[in-house]
Order: C-alpha cells, then sequence, then structure tokens
C-alpha cells in the first residue's frame, strides 16, 4: 500500500482520471478511484476506499442526491 501526504491549503482537489469502479469484498464494498493532481499531469494512482455495507448506502444516497441537482442545474442553464 502507497502513502499519501496531502500539502498545501485545504481542501484538495483530485481529478478522477477514469471512471470510479466498485467491487463487493466479502460483506464490504471497495470503491477504486483513479486520481491524478489537477495541477499537472501527474501520474495516475488509484484510491481505494473500503466501505461498509451502511457507508455505502449512505455514499449513495448523497450522491444521487447530488445528480438531481446537477441534472437540474444543467437545465436551467445554473453555473
Amino acid at each position: 500500500m502507497g502513502i499519501i501526504i496531502f500539502e498545501g491549503p485545504k481542501p484538495f482537489a483530485l481529478r478522477l482520471r477514469k471512471p470510479p469502479t466498485a467491487l463487493a469484498e466479502g460483506e464490504s464494498v471497495v470503491a477504486t478511484l483513479p486520481i491524478s493532481s489537477p495541477d499537472t499531469d501527474s501520474e495516475e494512482i488509484e484510491i481505494r476506499l473500503h466501505l461498509t455495507i451502511h457507508q455505502a448506502e449512505h455514499l449513495e444516497a448523497v450522491v444521487h442526491a447530488a445528480l438531481v441537482s446537477a441534472r437540474q442545474n444543467l437545465r436551467h442553464g445554473r453555473a
């Protein structure tokens, strides 16, 4: 496993290089995020989030709510 060091002012912005994936691993969900720094063409790395079922359900709900809002903003021309 690698080490990540965050430096500079918060919050930290990371850019997805490819679509994220998620797999069931036993009773957990493992979400994989292929990312890089947004300010450079740095090497792509993978961040793996090991989530309990409850955490995955919560993430699903908050992402869905944000997606609905983003789609409404797109339809109404809001930035």
